[in-house]
């Protein structure tokens, strides 16, 4: 499974890919040290 790191403006989250192609967050990836305020 491929893997990409998706930065939002809040948070910093690791999103994978199924085996349909479907991106979704990893929410127990979530790195609470890189929150932007």
């Amino acid at each position: 499974k491929l893997k990409y790191i998706w930065k939002s403006k809040y948070v910093w989250a690791e999103i994978k890919w199924d085996s349909n192609k479907i991106p979704y967050i990893d929410k127990t990836s979530f790195k609470k040290n890189n929150i932007c305020e």
